[in-house]
């Protein structure tokens, strides 16, 4: 296993050749409607992540993971996404754009030790940034809140909620009960990084004689494990991690999930 250097701010000039996914545009604020139209909706997008991280691995694959270049690549790339997270992180009212392209500090200049954060943003940047956690965090328990990974889940979503509505037992009924979440259901970005996740939901369902039925509850989230799980496959984001985890040397961590979210829903059974 190749081991990628953590970022320390202080590489040397051209470090990394300046190499980097070419489809990221990168138009300046003086391009107008262009910045607006195409340039800001693109790193609002998964397309984001998802494009970097395919050329990442392709370059990998043409180049070679031991090549001193290649390493030096890999580390300029995803410092940037890490920089970018924690930047979002700090300040939640700025655009993508401004975090991966920040001045202070900016990407060439992040020490990984000193700036890197427990917490993630849960933003489009989150699965790139969680994988340089695992080159460069030493297993160390990461975090992002709950209600950030953006799940959406219905109640007609959990089984053994379903399964006391179709029991036939009437009235107002506390529940609780664990279940297994796909959060690539969710998205592209919440399923590269979480992949199958265990919740708890809790709350009280109320069920008619009818046969009408409504639940008020809350829903929270065991920790995940960081850990290129090969057998779970999350989309085109986690497979391009997951070849790059294959090649270089990294330590798997948890991701706690704190807070809750509020879930809803009636239907007739």
């Amino acid at each position: 296993m190749t081991v990628v250097g953590t970022p320390t701010g202080f590489e040397p000039a051209g470090y990394g050749g300046g190499l980097s996914d070419p489809s990221m545009p990168n138009t300046g604020i003086s391009s107008g409607q262009l910045h607006l139209q195409v340039t800001l909706p693109y790193y609002q997008s998964p397309q984001l992540c998802q494009s970097a991280m395919a050329w990442l691995a392709k370059y990998v694959k043409d180049h070679g993971a031991n090549d001193p270049l290649t390493i030096q690549v890999v580390a300029n790339n995803i410092r940037c996404f890490v920089n970018a997270d924690t930047n979002l992180v700090h300040n939640r009212r700025l655009t993508v754009y401004d975090a991966y392209h920040s001045i202070n500090p900016h990407p060439s200049k992040y020490d990984y030790h000193s700036m890197s954060l427990y917490q993630m943003s849960g933003n489009v940047v989150t699965p790139a940034a969680a994988f340089g956690h695992y080159l460069w965090g030493e297993g160390q328990e990461r975090y992002v809140n709950l209600p950030d990974v953006g799940l959406k889940v219905a109640p007609t979503q959990i089984e053994p909620l379903m399964a006391m509505v179709n029991s036939g037992v009437v009235g107002n009924i506390p529940f609780a009960a664990d279940f297994i979440r796909d959060t690539f259901v969710d998205g592209i970005i919440p399923g590269s990084y979480l992949g199958h996740i265990k919740l708890r939901t809790e709350g009280t369902l109320s069920i008619q004689n009818g046969g009408a039925w409504s639940y008020n509850g809350v829903i929270r989230a065991y920790n995940d494990s960081f850990d290129f799980n090969l057998g779970n496959f999350r989309g085109p984001i986690a497979e391009s991690m997951t070849y790059l985890g294959s090649l270089f040397s990294g330590t798997a961590y948890n991701i706690a999930l704190p807070g809750q979210i509020a879930i809803s829903g009636s239907g007739q059974r």
